[in-house]
């Protein structure tokens, strides 16, 4: 009695667990297929300090298939005040980039 009222729970969890996902794409996000050349955006990172700035972000072009046929690589130039004197530098990995408000990825 004791496993089927343990089947039946585990059941029920997970049919709250997958009504309670939302199956919608996040809009808050922009897919590759979606990224063009000539496209421009922002990105924010850490450049002194504790305060973030923001940097621009023109996309170049894209590299399809990259390491594996299911990875992308975006090709970006960066350019601010502070990242044109030394372009990416250690620390930047992760800076978040958008374009019309939506995520594209981070800087890599």
């Amino acid at each position: 009695m004791k496993r089927i009222f343990a089947a039946l729970f585990l059941l029920a969890m997970l049919a709250a667990v997958a009504l309670a996902s939302d199956l919608k794409p996040n809009q808050n996000l922009m897919p590759v297929d979606q990224v063009k050349p000539g496209m421009k955006g922002y990105g924010m990172s850490v450049f002194q300090g504790t305060k973030p700035e923001r940097f621009e972000v023109e996309i170049l072009g894209l590299l399809e298939g990259f390491q594996n046929p299911k990875q992308s690589i975006i090709i970006a130039r960066l350019s601010a005040p502070l990242v044109e004197p030394t372009s990416v530098f250690a620390g930047m990995s992760g800076s978040p980039v958008y374009i019309d408000g939506k995520l594209v990825g981070a800087v890599a």
